[in-house]
Parts: C-alpha cells; structure tokens; sequence
C-alpha cells in the first residue's frame, strides 16, 4: 500500500494530466438540537453521534466523493452513529453493483480513492480492493511497519483539502448544518438540490 501511494503521488506532479481518483470524506448532517427531549421527527432513523466540527449531534452521518476539481460524484447518508468504515463499505459496493433506487452514490471511480485515517485499516482496503474494485489510498498508522513519510502525509493532505472545501461550502454556504428536516423526504430532496448546485466546482 504504502509502494501504491507514493507512486501514485509521484505521478500527481509528473504528469501534465493528472490521473484520475475522487477523494471520500464525512460529516455530520444535524436534524434537530441535541439537547432536546423525546425521539424527534425521524425516530429510528436519526441518531446521536459524534463530530469533530460538531461535538455531539442528532442526525444523520454524509458520505461525500468529490472528483479533484470539486464536483461531487456521489453521495450518501446513514444515522449520525454510523462509522466511516460501513458507509464507505456500502458505497463502494453500490457502486459496483448499482441499485436504482439508490442512484445518488455515483459510479466507480476511474482511479484510487483518496481518504483521511478515519477509513485507515488494511484488512478493510484489502476487503473493499476485492469485493468491489475499489482502490483506497490512506495515511499509514504512525507505528505501521511501513508508515508514510512527512512529505507523503503533506500530499496526501493536498489532495483531500478539495472534499474539506466542499464539506465546508454545503455546511456553511448552502446551510446544510442549518437544515432541520422533518422527514426523510426533505433531507434528501436537499440533497439532490446541493449536489445539483456542486455541478460547478468549487475550488475559490
């Protein structure tokens, strides 16, 4: 993995054309206060979980995928509890077999998927590389007998900054850590509109 990660990085500043990947990244999606009483308006549904921007939350937990001029290629969503490993697991998946019904999570990657530590685990990369075609490219554990260099750990963080930016505009700019949706139907009809909205990249 880490042979894999320095070459492809390496040809990031090689080439005039970059190769092709899309970078995966979290957020927390809030639906109602935290601090509230009662089950909410979408019990068993939403739920309690943890964000680093956030803290504590009630909501959902959004996978994003953004191509690296900042157009989302795909999207998903799972209780704010979920962990970033299922939701990247069922993404992956679906895109290698797409389901009609769940059409918002894109198509494969034409390259690596490039992600934070949160997705970090081997066996997992092994899992997903042989269950759907999907190559991840993730920062080494510090004590891993292989662990990324200073200037690697840099480049990889360069590459991410792109799925950062555009987590941020949907939160910020298109209020979406604002939203407080009462049903299902809300949330994702606002997502459908913000991913419309990303069809321009977002890169200033």
């Amino acid at each position: 993995m880490a042979l894999i990660s320095k070459v492809f990085f390496s040809s990031l500043s090689t080439f005039e054309t970059p190769p092709p990947y899309e970078a995966l990244d979290s957020s927390g999606t809030p639906t109602r206060n935290a601090k509230r009483r009662g089950a909410g308006w979408l019990p068993g549904l939403a739920d309690m979980g943890w964000s680093n921007w956030l803290g504590w939350y009630e909501g959902f937990h959004l996978l994003l995928a953004v191509n690296p001029i900042g157009v989302i290629t795909g999207c998903g969503f799972g209780p704010a509890s979920t962990k970033d490993h299922p939701l990247a697991e069922t993404c992956f998946a679906l895109r290698h077999h797409p389901h009609p019904g769940l059409a918002s999570v894109g198509a494969p990657a034409c390259g690596p998927y490039v992600v934070d530590k949160g997705f970090e685990g081997r066996v997992n990369q092994v899992t997903w590389w042989k269950a759907s075609g999907a190559q991840v490219i993730c920062p080494s554990q510090r004590k891993s007998r292989s662990p990324w260099s200073k200037r690697l750990r840099r480049s990889g963080a360069g590459v991410r900054h792109i799925v950062e930016t555009v987590s941020e505009k949907l939160a910020h700019t298109f209020r979406l850590d604002r939203e407080r949706p009462h049903d299902l139907s809300g949330l994702q009809a606002r997502g459908r509109h913000d991913r419309r909205a990303q069809l321009l990249p977002l890169v200033a």
